[in-house]
């Protein structure tokens, strides 16, 4: 977030500084010991961000085009920042089911389904009382 901080900087001197790091990282010179270009990521994270609003706000119903006129407020930076983190942790996420998929064991946990797991009711309660003996038992 550091360099979303910088891009949107009041400060002239912090804004060319992001924008000479985006036009190296553009060009190719990432520097040493540098795996990504956080730059480019934080572009490439605003443009997913941008296209999700644009995609958000799609016609619903039978009514033409332009019946409904929705005036958005411009989202303030804070609230713009907090979407970019949640998108990273949403891209975190699911590049770590692709990793996990890759496994053996893990995969075919995977395909059982998480969502199926996150929905089942493993209460102590269930689990003492309402279930038999054969879902319980440990060996």
């Amino acid at each position: 977030m550091r360099w979303h901080i910088l891009k949107y900087s009041k400060d002239n001197i912090s804004r060319k500084l992001y924008h000479y790091r985006l036009t190296q990282d553009q060009a190719g010179h990432v520097g040493k010991g540098r795996k990504f270009a956080p730059s480019l990521e934080l572009e490439s994270y605003e443009g997913q961000l941008a296209t999700k609003d644009i995609v958000g706000n799609a016609q619903s119903g039978t009514s033409g085009l332009g019946y409904h006129k929705i005036l958005r407020p411009k989202s303030c930076l804070k609230e713009r920042r907090k979407g970019l983190v949640r998108l990273m942790k949403e891209d975190a996420e699911n590049k770590r089911l692709v990793a996990l998929g890759k496994y053996e064991i893990q995969g075919k946990w995977l395909s059982v389904g998480i969502d199926n797991m996150w929905r089942k009711d493993l209460t102590w309660n269930k689990l003492l009382y309402q279930c038999s003996d054969r879902l319980v038992k440990f060996w």
